[in-house]
């Protein structure tokens, strides 16, 4: 949704913005060419990949571009590095990118396989081997239903313990089997038709929950709404209906409609941000995109404007 995202920012000669979710570059790059000559990005990511694909696929813009290896939710820390305060443009991409999905050491993928990590920065917290062959059933049928939206949680979370009994699943292709058997049993009486693959959403629910998605996401649009200069816009694209959610519920309570959460107000001393929330709905891919993309799909962009409380 690159067009959509710049028709948002509205990108300015002079201009400075963050993408706290660089992957290979692609917003990025789109945000310095409709600022040109003058604006300027800085970009950073959790995959040590990404950093260095990015840093690559834009070395030409010089020192216009700045491409950091780092969390998003250290928006403030990050800036401070660069010497700024604030910024006119902030943009956050939640999808799974495409040099994640094409890798085999991580095990992001249903198709390719690969060890069972699911980790943005492999170096950090617990991998989703360990929850998988760690975590009692009980709790890997809460982190299915609840993160993944897996209305067989209790199935899957079932023939996973089952299997780990005999031996420890240590790649992504022996757990999508094991899930997708689990599924067929549960099928056979409930005679629904799979439109995506079985381990879909049990993939995506252990890769949310090793990497605390959910939970950065909530921690970081207030920061990053702070961050924004008056005038400043934010954009946020999601894939899945959690994500939007917190994005909607964050954004209705800076503007007012939601009332601040006790945790908002961190000193007394500082007046917190306004914003006026620019799509009434969420924006979703034109059918052009979801045909070359079809993980585009699913995707919803919202986007709001800081403003005084005067606006």
């Amino acid at each position: 949704m690159v067009n959509e995202v710049i028709e948002y920012l509205k990108p300015f000669d002079g201009g400075v913005y963050f993408d706290g979710t660089v992957g290979m570059g692609g917003h990025t790059k789109a945000i310095l060419d409709a600022s040109a000559p003058g604006g300027r990005v800085v970009g950073v990511d959790l995959d040590y990949n990404a950093v260095e694909a990015a840093s690559d696929n834009l070395s030409s813009f010089g020192d216009r571009v700045k491409i950091k290896y780092g969390n998003y939710l250290n928006i403030v820390e990050i800036l401070s590095e660069e010497g700024l305060s604030s910024v006119d443009g902030i943009v956050i991409d939640l999808g799974l990118g495409t040099h994640q999905l094409s890798s085999v050491e991580r095990g992001f993928s249903i198709e390719l396989g690969g060890p069972l990590d699911m980790r943005y920065d492999s170096t950090m917290g617990i991998s989703a081997k360990e929850v998988i062959n760690r975590f009692p059933q009980r709790e890997l049928e809460v982190i299915f239903r609840e993160l993944g939206e897996e209305w067989r949680a209790k199935a899957v979370a079932r023939e996973i313990v089952k299997a780990r009994t005999k031996e420890e699943i240590k790649d992504a292709h022996e757990l999508s089997t094991i899930i997708k058997r689990a599924v067929a049993k549960s099928l056979k009486s409930s005679k629904v038709r799979m439109k995506i693959h079985p381990a879909t959403k049990t993939f995506m629910a252990l890769r949310i929950f090793v990497n605390k998605e959910l939970d950065n996401l909530e921690a970081f649009l207030p920061v990053a709404i702070t961050a924004l200069k008056e005038g400043g816009v934010i954009v946020a694209i999601s894939f899945h209906s959690l994500e939007d959610r917190i994005v909607k519920t964050v954004f209705r309570r800076y503007a007012g409609k939601g009332g601040y959460k006790a945790e908002d107000r961190w000193s007394e001393n500082v007046e917190l941000p306004c914003i006026s929330i620019l799509t009434k709905k969420p924006i979703i891919p034109n059918p052009d995109e979801v045909r070359t993309n079809r993980r585009a799909r699913s995707a919803k962009m919202r986007a709001a404007r800081r403003i005084s409380h005067g606006d």
